[in-house]
Protein backbone atom coordinates (compact mmCIF):
# COMPACT_ATOMS: atom_id res chain seq x y z
CA UNK A 1 0.00 0.00 0.00
CA UNK A 2 0.88 3.61 -0.83
CA UNK A 3 3.00 4.93 2.10
CA UNK A 4 1.29 8.22 2.63
CA UNK A 5 -2.13 7.32 1.28
CA UNK A 6 -3.29 6.88 5.14
CA UNK A 7 -1.88 9.35 7.03
CA UNK A 8 -0.63 13.49 6.57
CA UNK A 9 2.19 13.55 5.24
CA UNK A 10 4.34 15.23 7.31
CA UNK A 11 6.23 18.49 6.12
CA UNK A 12 3.46 19.52 3.92
CA UNK A 13 0.38 20.94 4.39
CA UNK A 14 -3.36 20.81 2.57
CA UNK A 15 -4.48 24.52 1.49
CA UNK A 16 -7.66 25.59 -0.11
CA UNK A 17 -9.07 28.58 -1.98
CA UNK A 18 -9.50 30.17 1.40
CA UNK A 19 -6.66 29.57 3.04
CA UNK A 20 -3.82 29.11 0.67
CA UNK A 21 -2.93 33.16 0.05
CA UNK A 22 -3.49 33.47 3.86
CA UNK A 23 -1.11 31.36 4.85
CA UNK A 24 1.19 31.17 1.68
CA UNK A 25 2.00 34.46 1.73
CA UNK A 26 3.85 34.41 5.00
CA UNK A 27 6.83 32.40 3.65
CA UNK A 28 9.77 33.64 1.34
CA UNK A 29 9.46 30.47 -0.21
CA UNK A 30 6.10 27.96 -0.93
CA UNK A 31 6.44 25.22 -3.41
CA UNK A 32 3.15 24.38 -4.30
CA UNK A 33 1.79 20.63 -5.68
CA UNK A 34 -1.71 21.30 -7.98
CA UNK A 35 -3.33 18.03 -8.04
CA UNK A 36 -6.26 15.20 -8.41
CA UNK A 37 -8.64 15.08 -5.29
CA UNK A 38 -7.15 11.90 -3.51
CA UNK A 39 -3.44 11.96 -5.15
CA UNK A 40 -1.51 9.08 -4.36
CA UNK A 41 1.78 7.35 -6.03
CA UNK A 42 5.43 7.90 -7.06
CA UNK A 43 4.47 11.34 -7.84
CA UNK A 44 3.09 12.59 -4.30
CA UNK A 45 5.66 10.29 -2.42
CA UNK A 46 8.59 12.13 -4.68
CA UNK A 47 6.76 15.63 -3.76
CA UNK A 48 6.24 14.63 0.05
CA UNK A 49 9.39 12.90 0.49
CA UNK A 50 11.27 15.99 -0.69
CA UNK A 51 9.12 18.54 1.90
CA UNK A 52 10.35 15.74 4.84
CA UNK A 53 14.07 15.71 3.98
CA UNK A 54 13.97 19.28 3.99
CA UNK A 55 12.53 19.85 6.97
CA UNK A 56 14.09 17.47 8.58
CA UNK A 57 17.51 19.59 7.92
CA UNK A 58 16.58 22.59 8.25
CA UNK A 59 15.28 21.57 11.56
CA UNK A 60 18.85 19.85 12.29
CA UNK A 61 20.85 22.58 10.90
CA UNK A 62 18.79 25.11 12.95
CA UNK A 63 18.15 26.92 9.69
CA UNK A 64 16.24 29.70 9.78
CA UNK A 65 15.06 29.25 5.76
CA UNK A 66 11.88 30.35 5.80
CA UNK A 67 9.53 27.42 3.14
CA UNK A 68 6.77 25.87 3.05
CA UNK A 69 4.90 22.72 0.87
CA UNK A 70 1.62 22.81 0.38
CA UNK A 71 -0.70 20.22 -1.35
CA UNK A 72 -3.47 21.48 -3.60
CA UNK A 73 -6.28 19.12 -4.39
CA UNK A 74 -8.41 19.92 -7.34
CA UNK A 75 -11.85 19.83 -7.82
CA UNK A 76 -13.86 20.86 -10.47
CA UNK A 77 -17.33 19.39 -9.36
CA UNK A 78 -19.57 20.02 -6.38
CA UNK A 79 -17.85 23.04 -4.06
CA UNK A 80 -14.98 23.49 -6.89
CA UNK A 81 -12.46 23.41 -3.99
CA UNK A 82 -8.99 24.91 -4.96
CA UNK A 83 -10.40 24.97 -8.92
CA UNK A 84 -10.20 29.17 -8.60
CA UNK A 85 -5.97 28.68 -7.81
CA UNK A 86 -5.85 26.54 -10.78
CA UNK A 87 -7.33 29.10 -13.17
CA UNK A 88 -5.54 31.53 -11.94
CA UNK A 89 -2.06 30.23 -12.76
CA UNK A 90 -4.18 28.31 -15.50
CA UNK A 91 -3.28 25.13 -14.56
CA UNK A 92 -5.47 22.50 -16.27
CA UNK A 93 -5.85 19.12 -14.86
CA UNK A 94 -3.96 17.76 -17.88
CA UNK A 95 -1.05 19.11 -16.24
CA UNK A 96 -1.69 17.69 -13.04
CA UNK A 97 0.34 16.90 -11.47
CA UNK A 98 1.94 20.52 -11.40
CA UNK A 99 4.42 22.03 -8.98
CA UNK A 100 4.83 25.96 -8.79
CA UNK A 101 8.01 27.55 -6.76
CA UNK A 102 6.49 30.91 -5.19
CA UNK A 103 9.05 33.19 -4.37
CA UNK A 104 8.20 36.12 -2.12
CA UNK A 105 10.77 38.74 -1.53
CA UNK A 106 8.62 40.28 0.97
CA UNK A 107 7.31 38.21 3.35
CA UNK A 108 5.47 39.84 6.40
CA UNK A 109 4.00 37.53 9.79
CA UNK A 110 0.96 39.84 9.99
CA UNK A 111 -1.48 38.16 8.19
CA UNK A 112 -4.38 40.93 8.95
CA UNK A 113 -2.57 42.94 6.48
CA UNK A 114 -4.51 43.09 3.32
CA UNK A 115 -1.63 44.58 1.41
CA UNK A 116 0.38 41.24 2.04
CA UNK A 117 -2.16 38.56 0.44
CA UNK A 118 -2.41 41.20 -2.55
CA UNK A 119 1.07 41.07 -3.22
CA UNK A 120 1.43 37.22 -2.56
CA UNK A 121 -1.50 37.23 -5.25
CA UNK A 122 1.06 39.12 -7.94
CA UNK A 123 3.56 36.73 -7.84
CA UNK A 124 4.61 34.78 -10.92
CA UNK A 125 5.41 31.37 -9.84
CA UNK A 126 8.30 29.59 -10.92
CA UNK A 127 7.25 26.53 -13.03
CA UNK A 128 8.70 23.00 -12.45
CA UNK A 129 9.14 21.44 -16.15
CA UNK A 130 6.79 18.80 -16.46
CA UNK A 131 8.74 14.94 -17.79
CA UNK A 132 5.87 12.84 -19.53
CA UNK A 133 6.87 8.94 -19.05
CA UNK A 134 4.58 5.87 -20.30
CA UNK A 135 1.24 6.97 -22.13
CA UNK A 136 2.04 10.66 -21.16
CA UNK A 137 1.68 10.41 -18.10
CA UNK A 138 3.35 13.23 -15.77
CA UNK A 139 7.02 12.11 -14.34
CA UNK A 140 7.79 14.17 -10.95
CA UNK A 141 11.91 12.77 -10.82
CA UNK A 142 13.05 13.48 -7.45
CA UNK A 143 16.36 14.31 -8.13
CA UNK A 144 15.07 17.22 -11.01
CA UNK A 145 12.76 18.25 -7.93
CA UNK A 146 15.66 18.46 -5.82
CA UNK A 147 18.10 20.57 -7.83
CA UNK A 148 14.64 22.58 -9.08
CA UNK A 149 14.54 23.70 -5.02
CA UNK A 150 18.33 24.28 -5.28
CA UNK A 151 18.59 26.66 -7.85
CA UNK A 152 15.78 28.52 -6.89
CA UNK A 153 16.02 28.76 -3.31
CA UNK A 154 19.13 28.88 -0.60
CA UNK A 155 18.49 25.38 0.36
CA UNK A 156 21.13 23.39 -0.17
CA UNK A 157 19.52 20.22 0.15
CA UNK A 158 21.81 16.86 -0.54
CA UNK A 159 20.91 14.63 -3.29
CA UNK A 160 20.40 11.05 -2.27
CA UNK A 161 23.39 9.20 -1.60
CA UNK A 162 25.29 12.48 -1.42
CA UNK A 163 26.39 14.58 1.50
CA UNK A 164 26.36 18.34 2.46
CA UNK A 165 30.24 18.15 4.05
CA UNK A 166 31.22 16.83 0.75
CA UNK A 167 29.10 18.57 -1.25
CA UNK A 168 30.67 21.83 -0.23
CA UNK A 169 33.72 20.73 -1.39
CA UNK A 170 32.50 20.29 -4.71
CA UNK A 171 31.39 23.95 -4.79
CA UNK A 172 33.98 25.28 -3.80
CA UNK A 173 36.26 23.26 -6.63
CA UNK A 174 33.57 24.31 -9.02
CA UNK A 175 34.33 28.18 -8.02
CA UNK A 176 37.68 27.59 -8.95
CA UNK A 177 36.96 27.89 -12.54
CA UNK A 178 35.94 31.81 -11.93
CA UNK A 179 39.48 32.32 -12.12
CA UNK A 180 41.23 33.14 -15.20
CA UNK A 181 44.75 32.60 -13.71
CA UNK A 182 45.68 29.40 -14.53
CA UNK A 183 48.45 29.04 -11.85
CA UNK A 184 45.75 29.98 -8.86
CA UNK A 185 43.10 27.80 -10.48
CA UNK A 186 45.70 24.56 -10.65
CA UNK A 187 46.94 25.50 -7.04
CA UNK A 188 43.43 26.20 -5.43
CA UNK A 189 42.25 22.87 -7.28
CA UNK A 190 45.02 21.12 -6.44
CA UNK A 191 44.37 22.19 -2.20
CA UNK A 192 40.86 20.55 -2.49
CA UNK A 193 41.94 17.51 -3.58
CA UNK A 194 45.02 16.83 -1.57
CA UNK A 195 41.98 17.66 1.53
CA UNK A 196 39.45 15.40 -0.54
CA UNK A 197 42.20 12.59 -0.25
CA UNK A 198 42.84 13.10 3.60
CA UNK A 199 39.13 12.92 4.39
CA UNK A 200 39.77 9.46 2.07
CA UNK A 201 42.85 8.36 4.28
CA UNK A 202 40.86 8.59 7.07
CA UNK A 203 37.77 6.85 6.27
CA UNK A 204 37.54 3.02 6.78
CA UNK A 205 33.73 2.39 5.88
CA UNK A 206 33.67 0.61 2.49
CA UNK A 207 30.32 3.07 1.43
CA UNK A 208 31.46 6.10 2.28
CA UNK A 209 35.38 5.77 0.76
CA UNK A 210 33.68 4.53 -2.56
CA UNK A 211 31.38 8.12 -1.57
CA UNK A 212 34.43 9.96 -1.61
CA UNK A 213 36.04 8.64 -4.43
CA UNK A 214 33.25 9.08 -6.53
CA UNK A 215 33.34 12.64 -5.66
CA UNK A 216 37.55 13.17 -6.07
CA UNK A 217 37.20 11.03 -9.37
CA UNK A 218 35.42 14.05 -10.77
CA UNK A 219 37.45 16.41 -9.51
CA UNK A 220 40.29 15.10 -11.18
CA UNK A 221 38.52 14.99 -14.41
CA UNK A 222 37.30 18.73 -14.58
CA UNK A 223 40.48 19.14 -13.53
CA UNK A 224 42.80 17.24 -16.16
CA UNK A 225 40.09 18.76 -18.92
CA UNK A 226 40.21 22.64 -17.75
CA UNK A 227 36.46 22.97 -18.37
CA UNK A 228 33.10 22.72 -17.12
CA UNK A 229 31.30 21.41 -20.66
CA UNK A 230 32.45 17.80 -18.99
CA UNK A 231 29.80 17.86 -16.45
CA UNK A 232 26.80 18.52 -18.41
CA UNK A 233 27.76 15.79 -21.13
CA UNK A 234 28.42 13.36 -18.58
CA UNK A 235 25.31 14.22 -16.72
CA UNK A 236 23.23 13.90 -20.47
CA UNK A 237 25.63 10.29 -21.07
CA UNK A 238 24.55 9.33 -17.78
CA UNK A 239 21.06 10.57 -17.61
CA UNK A 240 20.31 9.11 -20.88
CA UNK A 241 21.96 5.40 -20.51
CA UNK A 242 22.78 4.50 -17.28
CA UNK A 243 21.06 6.56 -14.81
CA UNK A 244 19.12 3.73 -12.85
CA UNK A 245 22.31 1.90 -12.27
CA UNK A 246 24.66 4.23 -12.13
CA UNK A 247 22.26 6.75 -9.66
CA UNK A 248 25.02 7.38 -7.01
CA UNK A 249 27.43 8.64 -9.82
CA UNK A 250 24.70 11.06 -11.11
CA UNK A 251 23.76 12.57 -7.81
CA UNK A 252 27.30 12.93 -7.27
CA UNK A 253 28.05 14.71 -10.56
CA UNK A 254 24.75 17.01 -9.78
CA UNK A 255 27.26 18.35 -6.59
CA UNK A 256 29.76 19.94 -9.51
CA UNK A 257 26.94 21.76 -11.59
CA UNK A 258 26.71 25.38 -10.56
CA UNK A 259 23.29 26.62 -9.30
CA UNK A 260 22.22 28.48 -12.27
CA UNK A 261 23.10 25.13 -14.18
CA UNK A 262 19.67 23.51 -13.87
CA UNK A 263 17.84 22.60 -17.19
Amino acid sequence: MDQYSCQHPLGVVELDQYTFDLIASRFRYVLTKFDHLYSYGPNQNVFNQLALDTMKMLQANQDGQDILFVNLEIKDFDDKQCFELAERYSIGKDQFPAIRLFINQNPNSDWKKRENIEHFKSIKPIRYPIQRRQQQKILIDSTRLRLFLKKFTQIQLPLSNCTEYLDQFAREFIQTFDSNDTSYLNEQQNKIIVQMESILNGLSDQDKRKQTMEYLKWMKYGQKFKTLNVYEQQHKRLDDQKRQQLQLRFNILQSFRLSNDYD
